[in-house]
């Protein structure tokens, strides 16, 4: 089965990393299963709006790259459409994520520390039961 991630800015960047250790542990007990295709739209594109993330979260590299950066939010979202379609058809996915998930956040203040510290898990069901989960810790700085 393959998948095929859609990435942008940072809500996003942050889901992908749990649904992508999520797919690497269920490829450990059942190997080769699940091939992720990471897309990025390239909307937010910079070191601490997106490197940063795909380090400190240890996404995998993109396989394509889209370059929508810049313009209005129309002119962005029209050239996201018009350059992920020829993709989509490219790698012939079985599924596509596009933050259509809903994740809830709790933060809590370390009693030690100034920042936030979210733990975010995600649990994946196949149709005969079967299950993965994996989590990621994401700590946000408190002046920011």
């Amino acid at each position: 089965m393959k998948v095929v991630s859609v990435v942008g800015a940072r809500p996003q960047f942050i889901k992908a990393a749990v649904v992508s250790r999520a797919i690497a542990k269920w490829n450990e007990e059942h190997p080769g299963s699940v091939r992720e295709v990471l897309l990025h739209t390239g909307q937010h594109h910079d070191v601490n709006m997106s490197d940063l993330f795909f380090e400190q979260l240890a996404l995998p590299q993109p396989g394509h790259h889209l370059g929508v950066s810049g313009g209005t939010h129309g002119e962005m979202t029209g050239r996201m459409l018009e350059r992920l379609e020829p993709v989509l058809q490219q790698e012939s996915p079985d599924w596509v994520i596009v933050d259509d998930h809903h994740v809830k956040l709790r933060a809590e203040r370390a009693g030690s520390g100034d920042g936030r510290v979210y733990t975010i898990l995600v649990t994946c069901t196949d149709g005969d039961g079967n299950s993965s989960s994996n989590s990621v810790e994401v700590t946000v700085p408190h002046n920011q």
